[in-house]
């Protein structure tokens, strides 16, 4: 650490807000909000009791920022949002829960519809779920609709307009708001889904049962058969929906584990006091003293990110930010949510689930987790024995170059730290050697250990192997630069077509069994390189493609060729539109719309 510690230490007030660690290069790597700043990060640096991962943490700071605020929930919402902005290394991440869909329905409008939503928005529409996978979410909205028919199609029947009714109206399957605008008996239905969804299915089983009867009856067996299917689906979802709680209990019980900084936090979803849904969220290096710390964070990052909130959250473990986070729920989802610490009876009992699932999945994971570390340094010891390296390749660099007929010709830099790729190091460069990969090659390795010694942001690190995609040509290509600029590192190339490795000095190729750990990490080194080279190019490619075809047309400038591209999207639409279209778009004219139209359907194009 460079900078003045005691100094900074001696500045920090003693008031709440939020502390923004950062390394050396200026990489925000954790953000903490504070009750007292003075005491909280004196504590990190004057505790003998860290644990390993807050002491890496420790070791990596080089910088100190705060924020003062007023209050401890000020500090709440900034410390959520400097998070969502920096996501920095040692704290929790969350991405949308994509994973678990829900039923959305707004019953404030004139014809309300039932849908699938894969994110809660605060739009006044009531949400049901999260439902475990899309198939069960879809299975409920097609019973709820079979028994409770409601408008499927994307019409707006507030405003005149003359529109037939359509196949589901004549089945039965829509109450068909075209030719009957009854709002009273359209919201009939609608107030049963919602019950429906609230747990009130046995009513609605009936119905699809007696359904099925009349079907058969009619000897209409198809018909009875998709709804035999259909009660057979409900029945499923249903006696897999445990009712572990009293049919008006909503809530979410949380369970957790933290050991070594790796953090699992298990949730049971509870709607009408059926089990509906269980989700694992876990994250390695994360800083975070204990489970009840862990869980603090989980719960202000996940449910104020748009999800259902329930009436309760419920833990089994204590945390003291509990009031605060209430009142920042409060006023992010304006829906009032009690944090409780179950201390005995089935609420108690189901913690211990959520907490037995939540160590189960940690051991799973670190099993798995330490298979691969195992099988990465088994690659990289390999590595060193095999290429007669000093020592273990920490950092690998590997080049590849793309193009296609010297057209759009790209290279990309890619790294792998310990093994494991580390993408916010990967590097893209657009080359000026047309169809020559040696020339190519020969550039962008120029240009990367130029700016190397230059110190220029972004490659001031070094590698400790260089992979080139590619045979031996490639590689001399390689390492004459390297040789010119004084650059002492090893290097090697692999070869896709027998994977064969080529060494400077060795006019033979070294060839490794598939099943070898080290040829495994070069490949997959190799294999990553290509992949980002190759999407670099197809989008350079793609965008050169669009501006060069409009750029060939007399009349048509930056300002239409925008104004086309916002009109019709692609070209391809462009080419297919008619001169009347292509008159009507902004900035556009007659003559400039016969220009365009005329280049696309002439002969030659």
């Amino acid at each position: 650490m460079d900078f003045d510690i005691n100094k900074t230490l001696q500045a920090l007030p003693a008031e709440p807000g939020v502390y923004v660690y950062s390394d050396a290069n200026g990489t925000v790597i954790y953000v903490g909000k504070a009750r007292v700043l003075k005491n909280r990060v004196r504590s990190y640096f004057h505790s003998s009791d860290l644990n390993l991962k807050t002491r890496r943490l420790v070791e990596n700071i080089a910088s100190i920022e705060y924020i003062v605020t007023s209050n401890e929930l000020e500090a709440l919402l900034l410390e959520n949002n400097l998070i969502k902005k920096y996501k920095p290394k040692y704290n929790i991440l969350l991405k949308d829960d994509k994973g678990y869909p829900y039923l959305r329905i707004n019953t404030k409008e004139a014809y309300p519809k039932l849908e699938l939503a894969r994110k809660m928005t605060f739009d006044g529409a009531t949400y049901f779920g999260p439902y475990f996978g899309a198939g069960s979410a879809k299975a409920i909205r097609d019973i709820a609709l079979e028994i409770y028919p409601l408008q499927t199609c994307n019409h707006d029947f507030t405003k005149k307009h003359n529109v037939r009714p359509c196949l589901k109206y004549h089945i039965d399957r829509c109450p068909a708001p075209c030719i009957n605008p009854s709002k009273e008996a359209y919201h009939k239905n609608v107030k049963k889904i919602v019950g429906f969804l609230k747990g009130n299915e046995k009513d609605a089983l009936e119905i699809i049962r007696q359904k099925m009867i009349k079907a058969s009856d009619k000897l209409d067996f198809e018909r009875a058969a998709e709804l035999r299917d259909k009660l057979e689906k409900a029945n499923e979802i249903l006696n897999r929906q445990k009712i572990v709680l009293d049919k008006n209990q909503d809530i979410d019980v949380l369970g957790a584990v933290l050991k070594n900084g790796y953090g699992v936090v298990c949730s049971l979803f509870i709607r009408s006091g059926r089990l509906i849904g269980i989700n694992t969220f876990e994250q390695q290096d994360v800083s975070y003293e204990n489970e009840g710390e862990l869980l603090s964070k989980y719960i202000i990052q996940h449910y104020s990110q748009g999800v259902v909130l329930p009436r309760e959250i419920v833990t089994r473990t204590c945390f003291e930010d509990k009031d605060t986070i209430e009142e920042l729920l409060l006023s992010t989802a304006k829906k009032p949510v009690k944090i409780v610490e179950a201390k005995r009876g089935k609420k108690f009992e189901l913690c211990l689930m959520a907490d037995k699932n939540a160590q189960e999945k940690f051991e799973k994971s670190q099993k798995s987790i330490s298979f691969k570390q195992k099988r990465i340094l088994d690659g990289l010891n390999a590595l060193k024995e095999v290429l007669k390296l000093k020592d273990i390749p920490h950092r690998l660099e590997c080049f590849d170059i793309s193009h296609i007929q010297g057209t759009d010709t790209v290279a990309s830099m890619v790294v792998f730290t310990d093994g494991i790729p580390d993408k916010k190091e990967y590097r893209r460069f657009k080359t000026h050697q047309g169809n020559n990969d040696f020339a190519s090659m020969r550039e962008v390795v120029f240009r990367r250990f130029t700016d190397a010694k230059n110190k220029k942001a972004g490659f001031e690190k070094l590698p400790d192997l260089i992979i080139i995609d590619g045979g031996k040509g490639q590689l001399s290509s390689a390492k004459e630069i390297l040789t010119e600029l004084n650059v002492n590192i090893p290097v090697i190339s692999l070869a896709e077509k027998l994977e064969e490795i080529y060494l400077p000095d060795s006019p033979l190729p070294l060839l490794l069994p598939f099943s070898s750990p080290a040829l495994q990490i070069l490949q997959a080194i190799r294999d990553e390189a290509h992949r980002f080279a190759i999407t670099f190019h197809r989008s350079l490619r793609g965008k050169n493609s669009l501006i060069s075809r409009l750029d060939n047309i007399a009349g048509i400038g930056s300002t239409r060729k925008k104004a086309l591209l916002r009109a019709f999207s692609t070209v391809s639409k462009i080419s297919q539109a008619s001169i009347e279209e292509l008159e009507k778009v902004k900035s556009m004219n007659k003559s400039s719309a016969e220009a365009v139209y005329n280049y696309f359907h002439s002969e030659e194009n």
